[in-house]
């Protein structure tokens, strides 16, 4: 009698419930996670571009106040740019 009254309650639908509800919490934690390291890549190259675009403008400064030729400041932007596309 026992064994039937513990295979009728894990049979319940109260059970099923419960059992669902910790599959989506694995499913939405999942999620979660792979959200946040998309967030995080995302501002990495945000910030990353926001300091090549720094890099240029410092470059230009110079070449403009002459104390870089334009052959040095393409030189120097063109470094940073090996290997990669």
């Amino acid at each position: 009698m026992n064994q039937t009254l513990a295979i009728t309650l894990c049979e319940s639908p109260a059970a099923n419930a419960i059992s669902a509800m910790d599959d989506n919490w694995v499913v939405a934690t999942i999620f979660g996670v792979v959200g946040f390291l998309i967030f995080i890549s995302i501002l990495s190259r945000i910030s990353g571009t926001n300091e090549q675009e720094k890099t240029k403008r410092e470059v230009a400064a110079y070449i403009a106040e002459g104390s870089m030729t334009p052959e040095e400041g393409e030189r120097i932007l063109n470094s940073g740019n090996r290997g990669c596309k």
